[in-house]
């Protein structure tokens, strides 16, 4: 994967990634952090973070990539893995921890949507825009069915 490459093609990164090439490197600090507190609370670990055996995916840009590309195009395990030359349950393993690296770096820049949203009122408050698709009870007319 050359990253590089597509810093010379924004609307290819734009599709694979959701990203501008900017906004990509802009997370790249952040989401190193992350990625070592994350692997640093895994329990038994019998090295530190750098030790051990180096993984296909040899830096933070192409973790960082490899994370956004599952999350933008949702491919297979299968399908992931063969792009990026990992194994299937690799990638899956790969994709639980950068993930939540990930989250912890949105949530460090504030930019993490709200998930939970309980009613359709809460719905309203935060995508007003949708508002006028949306019709209330007082405009349906209920009528018995009659068989």
């Amino acid at each position: 994967m050359n990253i590089q490459k597509l810093s010379r093609n924004p609307r290819a990164i734009k599709a694979l990634t959701g990203l501008s090439y900017q906004e990509f490197n802009d997370l790249i600090p952040l989401f190193e952090k992350s990625l070592n507190e994350t692997r640093m609370k895994r329990q038994n670990r019998k090295r530190n973070v750098g030790g051990g055996q180096k993984g296909t995916l040899p830096n933070i840009e192409t973790k960082l990539f490899f994370v956004l590309f599952y999350l933008k195009t949702y491919p297979t395990f299968d399908v992931l893995g063969f792009f990026f030359g990992k194994e299937r349950s690799h990638s899956y393993e790969a994709i639980i921890l950068f993930s939540k690296a990930l989250q912890k770096t949105l949530g460090k820049k504030f930019v993490l949507p709200e998930r939970k949203i309980n009613s359709v009122e809460e719905f309203i408050r935060l995508f007003p825009e949708v508002k006028d698709v949306f019709l209330s009870k007082a405009w349906i007319k209920e009528e018995p069915i009659n068989k």
